[in-house]
C-alpha cells in the first residue's frame, strides 16, 4: 500500500488564496513560525577581533553565513555555511553541534533578513531548552559591510575558488 499526496499552495484570488505563488517561493520564512526572541547585534569589527584572536579561547564562538550561493564570493574567514531556506528545519542538527558555543554569531549579505531571523529563530530553540549557555547575535551589515572593512585581508576573509 502506498500513498502520494499532492499539495499546492492557492494562488491569488483563490479561496485561502492571500498570498500569491510568486510571493510564496520568494519568501519562503512564511511557511515557518515568525520569531519572538530578540538578540543583540554586534559590529563587524567586534567578530573581526574573535576571528583575528590569536588568545583566548577560540572554540567558544561560532560565525554563521546563513547565505547560499553568494557565499562563495567570499565569507567570513572560519565559518560554517547554513542556508536560511532549510535552517529552520536543521534546529536540532544544528543545536547539536553548535550548542555549547557560548557565542553563535549569525550573517547574510546585509543582516536585515535572513541573518536576524536564524539568529532568531536559534534563541528561540534555545529559550525553549531553557539553555542559557549559548546565545545568538548578529552581525550588524552583513558580509557587505564585512567586505567592505575586512575583504583584503586575508586572515579575516575567505574566498572560494570560482
Amino acid at each position: 500500500m502506498s500513498y502520494r499526496f499532492h499539495v499546492a499552495k492557492p494562488t491569488h484570488g483563490e479561496e485561502g488564496g492571500d498570498i500569491p505563488l510568486e510571493s510564496a517561493l520568494r519568501d519562503w520564512w512564511i511557511a515557518y513560525p515568525a520569531p519572538v526572541s530578540e538578540v543583540p547585534y554586534l559590529d563587524c569589527g567586534d567578530v573581526a577581533k574573535m576571528v583575528g584572536s590569536r588568545s583566548g579561547e577560540q572554540g567558544d564562538y561560532v560565525v554563521v553565513d546563513v547565505r547560499r550561493k553568494d557565499h562563495a564570493g567570499g565569507h567570513v574567514r572560519g565559518s560554517v555555511q547554513c542556508p536560511a531556506q532549510t535552517f529552520y528545519d536543521d534546529l536540532p542538527s544544528f543545536y547539536e553541534r553548535f550548542g555549547e558555543k557560548k557565542q553563535v554569531v549569525f550573517y547574510c549579505g546585509s543582516s536585515h533578513g535572513r541573518g536576524p531571523r536564524c539568529a532568531r529563530w536559534y534563541q528561540d530553540y534555545l529559550n525553549d531548552k531553557g539553555d542559557t549557555k549559548s546565545q545568538a547575535s548578529v552581525m550588524r551589515g552583513g558580509f557587505k559591510e564585512w567586505k567592505e572593512r575586512f575583504g583584503g585581508n586575508d586572515a579575516l576573509t575567505d574566498r572560494d575558488a570560482e
